[in-house]
């Protein structure tokens, strides 16, 4: 089942994960192949932002599925033999019964191209941060170290839940504004070259969505103290 599923949410969603890429990109822009995988319901909305949003036509659609059926769509085989460099390809999909295998289905095909995750999903058996988070809470509660913790920038709580996890007993405070980028502080340092980037800046709707919805359920609810104050 997809966390993400209203179509507003992942709209405003994709914005930002493109809007961002398309940022670091600094050079050889014109010379770069863009890539949707897979082709459902998330990877067609994200085609759609690419292309409307950004004026990007992707020029790979790949679900090895629906390349039988579709000859617009391409298999991961496929996909392999055309790898490069100036390929990227996101990854639009959370289902969270494939989330890690269509992870490790385009990251076998893809060597020298960049692959960008749509929906970074904190793993706990492999995340370095989960790790060090449980490292320095089983050190801080050996030395008896008093006070709360607390967390700034916390979207919907999928790093938060696993902070919550090990400092089990403390006070954990979730700072976020739930209003998106402060476009006028961003202006101020963005350079020419990342137009299109400022253009699709306006992340409020994604932020509202998640705000009413709430961040997602915590381990020890009673630690939890979320304060959302725009900075």
């Amino acid at each position: 089942m997809a966390a993400f599923e209203n179509e507003k949410v992942l709209t405003e969603r994709f914005c930002q994960v493109i809007g961002e890429t398309i940022g670091v990109i600094q050079k050889d822009r014109e010379k770069v192949e863009w890539g949707i995988f897979p082709y459902g319901y998330q990877g067609e909305i994200a085609c759609n932002v690419l292309q409307r949003r950004f004026g990007i036509k992707p020029n790979y659609i790949i679900d090895t599925r629906w390349s039988k059926f579709n000859p617009n769509i391409i298999s991961l085989e496929t996909l392999s033999e055309i790898d490069h460099e100036n390929l990227v390809v996101f990854i639009a999909s959370d289902r969270n019964d494939i989330y890690d295998e269509i992870r490790a289905e385009i990251n076998s095909h893809i060597t020298k191209g960049t692959v960008v995750d749509m929906f970074l999903m904190v793993n706990e058996d492999n995340d370095r941060k989960v790790e060090a988070v449980r490292l320095l809470a089983k050190y801080f509660y050996s030395i008896g170290i008093e006070g709360a913790v607390a967390e700034a920038g916390v979207r919907d709580g999928a790093f938060a839940k696993y902070i919550n996890k090990y400092f089990s007993t403390k006070k954990l405070y979730l700072f976020d504004t739930f209003e998106g980028f402060n476009h006028e502080l961003v202006k101020k340092n963005m350079v020419e070259a990342d137009k299109a980037f400022m253009a699709n800046m306006d992340y409020r709707g994604y932020h509202h969505e998640i705000k009413e919805a709430g961040i997602m359920p915590m381990p020890y609810p009673e630690n939890i103290v979320t304060i959302n104050e725009q900075i």
